[in-house]
Order: C-alpha cells, then sequence, then structure tokens
C-alpha cells in the first residue's frame, strides 16, 4: 500500500498528487509532460525538492513537516526508468544481482518468472529495447521492494509478473499502457 500528497515545482506548472494505492497494479496516465515521471520518482527518493508526505506499507519515507526525508535506497520502491538504466559494464546476470543485496533466490525468482536465462551473459549493448526492461524488471524485483514502478509502457505479462512478486505497481504511460487495460 503506498499514501501519498505531494507537490513539486516543475518547470511549466507544480504538480500536486494524492492518493491511496492499496495494492495490485496502478497505471498513471496522461498526456506528455504532464508529471507521470516526476511523480514516481517524487515516490523513489528520487526528486528532493519534494515536499509533502509519503507511506510504503506504513512506513512514512517523506513527511517534510516532521524533517523525515529516507534516501531511496531505504525505500524499498523498485523503479524501472524509461531507459531502463542498466550498468553497462556488468552483464544481464550481474545487473539483476546488483540490486538483490546477496539474495540469491530473488535473484532466481526473477530470472526464472521473466524468462532471462537465454540472456545472463550479454551485456546491455548487445541486448534490444525489451529485453533490457526485462533485465531492469528483474533487477528492481530482485531488490525485493515494497512497490515496483515503471515509466515504460512494458508488455503486460511483464507487469503479471510484477505485481506478484510486488504488492503495490505503478505504471506510468501516455496512452494504452495500461497493463490491466492492453
Amino acid at each position: 500500500m503506498i499514501a501519498f500528497a505531494v507537490e513539486l515545482r516543475l518547470a511549466r506548472f507544480d504538480l500536486r498528487a494524492e492518493a491511496r494505492l492499496e495494492g495490485g497494479v496502478t497505471a498513471i496516465m496522461g498526456p506528455s509532460g504532464s508529471g507521470k515521471t516526476s511523480l514516481l520518482e517524487v515516490l523513489a527518493g528520487l526528486r528532493r525538492r519534494a515536499q509533502g508526505r509519503v507511506a510504503i506499507d506504513g512506513e512514512v519515507v517523506l513527511d517534510t513537516e516532521r524533517g523525515v526525508r529516507l534516501p531511496p535506497e531505504r525505500r524499498r520502491v523498485g523503479y524501472v526508468p524509461q531507459d531502463a538504466a542498466l550498468l553497462p559494464h556488468l552483464t544481464a546476470l550481474r545487473n539483476v544481482r546488483f540490486g538483490a543485496r546477496g539474495d540469491r533466490a530473488r535473484v532466481d525468482s526473477a530470472i526464472e518468472t521473466l524468462e532471462l536465462a537465454p540472456l545472463l551473459e550479454r551485456y546491455p549493448l548487445s541486448l534490444s529495447g525489451g529485453e533490457k526492461q526485462r533485465v531492469a524488471l528483474a533487477r528492481a524485483l530482485a531488490s525485493d521492494p515494497a512497490s515496483c514502478s515503471s515509466t515504460s509502457r512494458s508488455r503486460r505479462s511483464m507487469w503479471r509478473s510484477a505485481s506478484a512478486s510486488s504488492p503495490t505497481c505503478c505504471v506510468s504511460a501516455t496512452s494504452g499502457g495500461c497493463p490491466r487495460c492492453t
């Protein structure tokens, strides 16, 4: 469960958003430039200027009135950006392991769920866009997140896998990106 009431000044407008997400997959829809990615970055702790309150599974990770601002690595949010953000000098396997903090079972589960076995020894440069997204999602899931977020219009099967492994998933899409609707 994620509950938030946040504000963030952007270049063209002030983003204000409030919601309580009980679980499952939530699609954040809107036109390009409407703040979808910025909202996910606020939840993940990547936007330091954000104001307000964010609680993930009952743990307050942001409360600017009380001076609480947990860093991204302590928020248990698996975040998959549009460009996948894989580490280019690591194989697919080492990219997945990077976020797992030594938990081999989570790594193995993410690899199996997303059918990555044929890709494990390849480097990001040799992967297709969809393959990079699957590796990035596996890395996010291997970190045992309380929630998982993505700014990509990923395949429905990827998000079914993510929602089975993480109680709350948020997906941002400009159109046709809702994994339960497409």
